[in-house]
């Protein structure tokens, strides 16, 4: 059986790790309400069971360090990337009451958890942009060797050139100047 994750508006892949609600009913509903499910809050327990949160949702120091696996921490709530649908109830008998086992720094410092998020994908991108760059370096030392030069000069050039590589002790590199954007 294929899982997906039930936040709304969540389009993460088979390959993004799934993480269950938790046993406890009190802490599964608030991540519910977290989420914008209040819909689900009374689901039977078999049914929640089956309901999963994909890793996207969950910032980098909810998760035990030191697993092979990613394990969530017994306090884990998802507050990452969650789109809130309405942000005006049009009912309002219909808005939420958190309960007050949420702890009040985790709910004050959901900002600093995002721009965290936002900070760890950028340092992967530009991790990933420099092995791009490291890559391409590799390919262009390796295509510009001197016979690479020398295939696109003229009969004199060729022999002035020839000229100039017997009579150094190495063997001459070319060297192209590094752009950065």
């Amino acid at each position: 059986m294929v899982r997906h994750c039930c936040v709304p508006g969540c389009s993460s892949n088979i390959n993004i790790p799934l993480h269950r609600f938790p046993k406890d009913v009190q802490r599964a509903s608030t991540w519910l309400i977290a989420i914008e499910r209040q819909n689900l809050i009374d689901l039977l327990s078999e049914k929640l069971a089956q309901l999963r949160i994909c890793t996207e949702h969950f910032s980098e120091d909810m998760f035990l360090k030191d697993r092979a696996r990613r394990c969530l921490k017994e306090n884990a709530m998802p507050t990452l990337h969650i789109d809130l649908q309405n942000d005006v109830q049009e009912d309002p008998m219909l808005v939420p009451t958190i309960p007050e086992e949420i702890n009040e720094v985790e709910t004050s410092n959901i900002k600093l958890k995002v721009l965290k998020a936002e900070m760890r994908k950028c340092k992967k991108i530009l991790h990933k942009k420099k092995l791009i760059i490291k890559k391409q370096r590799r390919k262009l030392r390796k295509k510009s060797t001197w016979n690479d030069v020398l295939k696109d000069v003229s009969g004199a050039q060729k022999t002035f050139f020839e000229l100039i590589s017997n009579h150094m002790k190495s063997a001459p590199r070319v060297s192209f100047p590094i752009v950065y954007f």
